[in-house]
């Protein structure tokens, strides 16, 4: 009975705090920012230059991050790691077993 009597003021206690967490005004916004509008004159210049297009670059072939990756997957059920070999656009190959004992990770 006392136990769940304190676990029932504990709880009461950690809500208290949860509401009271989220009830305070916290950080306000900022202000928001006036813009004016800009001058005629602005707007006429803006509206007859125009901006000279910069070329865009051919994009490069992207060169492989790796040549040769090595990859180590341990097996539960046979207690060992696998060590595979890769390259990029090529399947992966065992290169070799080693035994670990139970539970290899």
């Amino acid at each position: 009975m006392a136990l769940k009597l304190v676990r029932g003021i504990a709880l009461t206690v950690l809500a208290t705090i949860v509401v009271a967490a989220c009830a305070s005004p916290g950080v306000g916004r900022p202000a928001p920012e006036i813009v004016e509008p800009p001058q005629q004159q602005q707007v006429n210049d803006l509206a007859t230059s125009r901006p000279t297009p910069t070329p865009v670059p051919a994009p490069s072939p992207i060169p492989p991050l790796y040549a040769k990756l090595r990859i180590f997957v341990t097996s539960e059920n046979t207690d060992q790691v696998w060590v595979l070999d890769g390259k990029p656009n090529e399947p992966y190959a065992l290169v070799g077993k080693i035994s670990v004992g139970r539970l290899p990770h």
